[in-house]
């Protein structure tokens, strides 16, 4: 038994070494715009720390990378601190509700698909809320389980602990009531019979929805500030939101496939289809298996409910994308993982379609987990990298970066130590009228020799290309272009007319 319980242990820690050794690629990587923005907001002080109206989002973040922006200011401090542990933390209690109330091969098939998926894997380097409150989740979902097991015993304890992590997970997303309401769904339907436990669970739930009461007027003012800018900025929708009917689909896509760019083509066709199929017909050979019904209940409440109503919610507020509801993937290869397993235990043929089903999905997660560390087009935006570039080559004395947006990008302005010279065009999108402020800010600029444009969002910001026009106008010509990522994109550099001829000596 002893030896038996060794190898269990290890066999946890080495999926946990996996998935920690998978995570440290491009975890020191720039920070993209919305991380530089966190750190920004987090980098105030402590009585600002609740001032979020412009980030969507509660303010449990907010205050945990406040805390470790006092420790250290590194990408990977700050992202190890707010992601990757709360990610690690998931992989392991996945491991553990699949060993213990399925099969202990259902705990490692399900724990290696988490740990390899690219999906996962990005998002545990992300310094946003979206490895946290899966995290919430899965630890809320364990004390579920735990609770409404049949020789489960200390139920207080278990709900104050349940009532306590779902209030964190409150304060972490706004999808996360969607989490509250599955598990308050599969906690009435297991106790459906006792009205002393349903009781217990009304008072817990009840205590958990109060403890969110004092935050509802940040969200309103949060949600009028999201309206407005919609209003004042209407291509950026089409960034932050996704199509409302193809939003559940994109949405299996990429827990499917992660990091890659999905496409209609024959490779995603056909792996497809065979994922699809194979999984539909395991699903039918072993309809009648004990494990696969009890898991029914548990994958109805934690991933079919929360999702579509997210889904339904976003036809009023636009919420549902991927990354939001990551809370819902490891639920997802926890029922793989425990159809998988009972695989692997039945007749020869259903080993078979269980075989192909784990191999095509561990391949899929190993081929997208590689090409994110290998192509820059799957990675986050370099500001750092392009700073450097900058600042090495023009000087602040004659050269000024103009950024068509209402204010400076959060992620210029992190990586800026050095104070380059910098000047955005004061609102969202330039206007046709040679006045209008936008405009009228780029011809303060043109004293300087050299003006630095950026690529970034000027699809949506200046769709007119009058800056390119204007420039033109003053005398300036573009003479370079220090090349981004291709999610950043590139800076165009323009000089004075008169700099062009000495421009190879500067």
């Amino acid at each position: 038994m002893l030896l038996n319980k060794f190898h269990l242990s290890f066999g946890c820690v080495a999926l946990l070494i996996l998935a920690t050794a998978l995570r440290l690629p491009l975890l020191n990587g720039s920070f993209w715009l919305d991380e530089a923005a966190q750190v920004l907001e987090s980098s105030r002080p402590l009585s600002q720390q609740l001032q979020i109206r412009d980030d969507f989002q509660p303010p449990l973040i907010h205050l945990l990378v406040f805390g470790l922006l006092h420790i250290s200011q590194s990408e990977v401090f700050l992202r190890t601190g707010a992601a990757l542990i709360p990610a690690l933390i998931t992989i392991f209690a996945l491991i553990s509700i699949a060993k213990k109330y399925f099969s202990v091969n259902a705990g490692w098939i399900s724990g290696l698909f988490l740990a390899t998926s690219s999906f996962h894997i990005f998002y545990s380097q992300e310094l946003r809320p979206y490895s946290l409150p899966a995290m919430f989740a899965m630890l809320s979902w364990w004390c579920v389980l735990e609770m409404t097991d049949q020789n489960a015993k200390a139920r207080k304890s278990q709900l104050l602990l349940w009532g306590i992590l779902n209030t964190l997970g409150m304060y972490s997303s706004y999808l996360y009531p969607f989490v509250f309401l599955g598990e308050l769904l599969f906690i009435g339907w297991k106790w459906r019979s006792s009205f002393k436990k349903l009781v217990g669970a009304l008072v817990a739930s009840s205590c958990v929805s109060l403890s969110i009461m004092p935050w509802i007027p940040s969200f309103l003012l949060q949600l009028s500030a999201g309206q407005q800018l919609r209003k004042s900025f209407p291509g950026w929708q089409e960034v932050v939101s996704f199509d409302q009917f193809k939003s559940i689909a994109l949405t299996s896509g990429k827990f499917l496939y992660g990091v890659l760019d999905l496409s209609i083509n024959p490779f995603y066709i056909i792996i497809t289809t065979c994922v699809v199929i194979s999984t539909i017909a395991l699903g039918w050979q072993l309809r009648k298996n004990k494990q696969l019904t009890r898991l029914v209940p548990v994958f109805l409440c934690w991933v079919i409910i929360p999702v579509v109503v997210a889904w339904l919610v976003s036809f009023f507020i636009p919420v549902l994308q991927p990354k939001r509801v990551l809370f819902a993937l490891p639920a997802l290869y926890l029922a793989v993982g425990v159809l998988i397993a009972e695989a692997f235990s039945n007749q020869r043929h259903i080993r078979l379609l269980g075989g192909i089903l784990f191999s095509t999905l561990l391949i899929i997660n190993f081929y997208g987990s590689i090409s994110y560390y290998t192509e820059p087009g799957l990675q986050r935006e370099n500001w750092r990298d392009i700073h450097n570039s900058i600042s090495k080559k023009y000087s602040t004395k004659d050269a000024v970066v103009f950024m068509a947006f209402n204010d400076q990008l959060a992620s210029w302005k992190w990586y800026n130590i050095n104070n380059f010279p910098t000047v955005s065009s004061g609102v969202f999108v330039i206007a046709d009228d040679p006045d209008s402020l936008g405009r009228e800010r780029l011809k303060r600029v043109t004293d300087r020799n050299f003006i630095l444009v950026f690529e970034y969002l000027t699809p949506l910001t200046d769709p007119h290309q009058w800056i390119d026009s204007d420039l033109t106008r003053y005398g300036f010509t573009q003479v370079d272009v220090i090349k981004g990522n291709e999610q950043l994109g590139n800076v165009r550099v323009y000089a004075r007319t008169r700099q062009i001829i000495g421009y190879s000596e500067y």
